[in-house]
């Protein structure tokens, strides 16, 4: 990973929230369905994780591969199956904004540790070549 690449970038960012809002939003209107809204609320729960899932995959995010990834999906889950919690709490939206900052944290203490692997300690005798010296030899 490169020190400016990061695996969710701002259009991302924004296409999934905006998606996870959206999802949320869609659940809340089928409340007002008798019966029927509770089937496509929950077939839409199924299609959204499985979006999410396929989603977060490309941008090279597991869904649930660390162990507050995890945790925050099963709360999310929670939130879905069950029906009160599904209209107050916009589960998905809280959910992919909590995961978009995890995966930026992430992304930053990598970033941290790579400009520290690069500062090469100085050279301890002549024998020894300096990454500053490496750098004039090769330009």
């Amino acid at each position: 990973m490169a020190s400016h690449e990061v695996r969710i970038n701002g259009f991302h960012k924004s296409a999934l929230l905006s998606v996870a809002f959206a999802v949320d939003f869609l659940q809340f209107i089928f409340v007002f369905i008798p019966i029927l809204g509770l089937f496509l609320s929950t077939i839409l729960t199924v299609f959204a994780r499985i979006v999410f899932w396929v989603w977060l995959r490309i941008l090279g995010v597991g869904f649930a591969d660390k162990s507050n990834r995890y945790f925050l999906n099963i709360a999310v889950l929670s939130v879905e199956i069950l029906p009160f919690l599904n209209n107050v709490i916009p589960g998905w939206g809280v959910g992919t904004f909590f995961i978009i900052r995890q995966v930026e944290k992430e992304d930053a203490e990598k970033q941290k540790e790579m400009v520290a692997e690069m500062k090469v300690p100085m050279a301890a005798n002549d024998n020894e070549v300096t990454l500053s010296r490496q750098k004039r030899r090769i330009g």
